[in-house]
């Protein structure tokens, strides 16, 4: 990971990530949809991953957010992180 301005690295300051290992899913559009500080099961991973594929490509993410912030408040984001969907 690239420096960033801190003594975080720039991509984990900008994920807002706790440390690792962590989790990011991201969706076809781009928006982070999970965020899981720690490592979740297996099965609730490629639950969520199937559920990302799933989804039409039209679609607008989480409750049809279309920006980051609050595509990350509606994926149950908050300050320890974003919940895999149906974990």
């Amino acid at each position: 990971d690239t420096p960033g301005e801190s003594d975080i690295p720039m991509t984990m300051a900008r994920y807002e990530m706790r440390g690792t290992p962590t989790l990011v899913l991201i969706d076809r559009e781009g928006r982070r949809r999970a965020q899981v500080f720690g490592r979740p099961e297996d099965m609730e991973v490629g639950a969520a991953i199937q559920a990302l594929i799933d989804e039409s490509p039209r679609g607008g993410g989480v409750d049809g957010a279309t920006d980051k912030g609050d595509d990350a408040a509606r994926a149950g984001c908050d300050d320890e992180g974003c919940a895999i969907p149906g974990g």
